[in-house]
């Protein structure tokens, strides 16, 4: 019986076998390679043989970047922001999609168009939407007497900003919807019945009975969308490039540009090696405070 287990787990190892080394080729191999051209000065412009080890220059020099900083700031900004907003309204409509209304089941289906959307999409769309000479937005304004003139939603620096992060809201939301309405679905009704028995309010009943019921998916849930916002490269691209005058600008934007639009693909490498540093650590951190409110 053990020899043929045995036999069975190696069969089951050598099946995963080929998918394994393809993740490895395709995941692994460019970390390592851009974790090795973080110590060098390669360029795109330049010939391989003209690579040379510099050591930590390239992270002091990300360092010392003040517009690495303000990158590093507004990106931290963007994925904050998106994510307490959409957490936000996510557990209020999951709240309310949790209640027995009518046409419930297609709202939670409608409720997803946005997430299964690809961020390419999502965002070429809302540039067409919120364009200034031919944008619907500009037009339904003008037409109800809103304003007077169209607003260039791209060009001012704050409303730049306003939109970017508005638009990852919109696309966020659908997936906080999902994973808190699945929580909420699991806490057992008879709390609530029994704190209605007790007299408790509808926010004592969210804050002792909702809140720690969700509590595990919140962190996961944040935890990823935080991850994925900060990531995000496409939909800041598209909208707006990382302008006006980088007031858009974050880190995956900023990495493509110093490698794909200056050839400094040393210096970007840098730049990607302390985006992974902090990320890891990141995601440890939350996962450990997961871990203990599990625990708990």
């Amino acid at each position: 019986m053990k020899t043929k287990n045995k036999s069975v787990k190696w069969f089951g190892i050598w099946m995963m076998m080929p998918g394994f080394l393809v993740i490895v080729l395709l995941k692994m191999y460019p970390i390592v390679e851009g974790i090795s051209y973080s110590f060098t000065n390669r360029r795109m412009d330049r010939p391989v043989s003209s690579i040379e080890f510099t050591g930590i220059r390239n992270f002091i020099g990300v360092i010392q970047d003040k517009k690495i900083l303000d990158t590093v700031g507004f990106t931290l900004i963007y994925a904050f922001l998106i994510v307490l907003l959409s957490y936000i309204a996510g557990v209020s409509l999951a709240m309310l999609l949790n209640r027995s209304i009518k046409g419930r089941g297609l709202y939670r289906s409608l409720i997803l168009l946005p997430w299964v959307i690809s961020n390419t999409v999502v965002a070429a769309n809302f540039r067409w939407i919120l364009n200034d000479r031919y944008g619907i937005v500009n037009s339904v304004l003008i037409q109800l007497g809103i304003i007077s003139k169209p607003v260039q939603f791209f060009a001012n620096m704050e409303v730049a900003k306003a939109m970017v992060i508005g638009v990852g809201i919109w696309k966020t939301v659908p997936f906080m919807v999902i994973v808190i309405l699945a929580a909420l679905q699991s806490i057992p009704l008879e709390y609530y019945e029994a704190a209605d028995m007790d007299g408790a309010s509808f926010w004592g009943k969210f804050r002792y009975i909702t809140l720690p019921g969700i509590k595990s998916v919140t962190i996961m849930a944040t935890t990823l969308q935080f991850i994925w916002n900060f990531n995000n490269f496409e939909s800041i691209w598209l909208l707006t490039t990382g302008g006006p005058n980088d007031s858009t600008m974050t880190l995956p934007v900023k990495i493509y540009e110093e490698a794909f639009l200056k050839n400094k693909i040393g210096y970007a490498s840098s730049i990607a090696v302390v985006v992974m540093l902090f990320m890891m650590v990141f995601t440890f951190v939350r996962f450990r405070m997961s871990a203990k409110v599990e625990n708990d």
